[in-house]
């Protein structure tokens, strides 16, 4: 027997593997395992295959080995049944596969919605029978019409985090909806003594795209109005110097090359107005 006290040989073994495991890695992740189906999960390690690797332990003995490399900041985000995600490729890169590999999957008794559960009014695929009492049951206003269940109105039959006893899960089910999403959580990645938290490794490219748009345009707008020249914005400072001595030299009618057309087209115009007003003379009072 083991004396009382004492960590078992097998732990502390598996603390100095997985410690070593992570030295040789640049990015050090933890993943939340947490009701992911072991055929998902056999399907993400062959996607991960040559690009991260995916080590299973207890809770317990990831802490311990994470604080015996000196990772403590990785501990406070050890979340539900955790594991480690170590790779040597940049942390996005991996969060995105895990993004966009999720799968969906029916609902089960005590699943916790992650959206709201919508039945859009309209006619469904059932024949008359005890679905339509099993349908109003749920809440769902249901009534036959020319041979087949029709759903009188849009239902919300579960709310966002809500969970579902075994009757509605079976409905929903039966209406072919799958709501559970099928996903390994990123919960948080190490890299070069920075933390990134799970909503930043959700970040897509995308939105990062969209924020570097706006964060230019916010700069140009910013610095034109304070009157800050930079090699972005000199042009749009010089076509308004442009503009503004141009409309000063054409109130002071000042002849150059850029206002000599519209100087001349304003005197022709001026002339044109000035000689109706001029009354014309008689032909008679002109021949005398």
């Amino acid at each position: 027997m083991r004396p009382q006290g004492t960590v078992a040989k097998w732990k502390l073994e598996e603390v100095d593997k997985l410690a070593e495991l992570m030295k040789e890695y640049p990015v050090i992740g933890l993943i939340d395992m947490t009701s992911f189906p072991s055929k998902q999960l056999l399907k993400m390690r062959k996607l991960l295959k040559g690009k991260a690797l995916i080590k299973m332990s207890k809770k317990a003995l990831i802490q311990r080995a994470l604080e015996k490399i000196g990772k403590k900041e990785l501990v406070s985000h050890l979340q539900g049944e955790p594991a480690l995600l170590l790779t040597k490729e940049n942390p996005f890169a991996i969060s995105k596969i895990l993004i966009e590999n999720k799968a969906n999957a029916p609902a089960r008794a005590n699943s916790i919605m992650p959206k709201d559960i919508l039945i859009p009014e309209g006619e469904t695929s059932f024949s008359p029978g005890p679905i339509v009492g099993e349908l109003q049951k749920a809440g769902i206003k249901a009534a036959i019409e020319r041979g087949k269940v029709v759903i009188k109105e849009d239902s919300l039959i579960a709310k966002a985090g809500e969970r579902v006893d075994a009757k509605k899960a079976e409905i929903i089910n039966k209406l072919g909806i799958e709501p559970i999403e099928l996903k390994l959580r990123f919960v948080a990645a190490w890299e070069k003594g920075m933390v990134f938290g799970e909503a930043a490794l959700s970040i897509s490219a995308a939105q990062v795209l969209e924020w570097l748009k706006q964060a230019s345009a916010g700069s140009l707008n910013l610095t034109f109005k304070v009157g800050y020249p930079t090699k972005y914005n000199v042009k749009i400072f010089v076509q308004k110097a442009y503009t503004n001595t141009k409309s000063v030299a054409l109130k002071a009618n000042f002849v150059c090359e850029a206002t000599a057309k519209e100087l001349l087209a304003k005197a022709g115009a001026q002339a044109k107005a000035l000689s109706e007003k001029i009354p014309t003379a008689p032909i008679e009072q002109a021949q005398t």
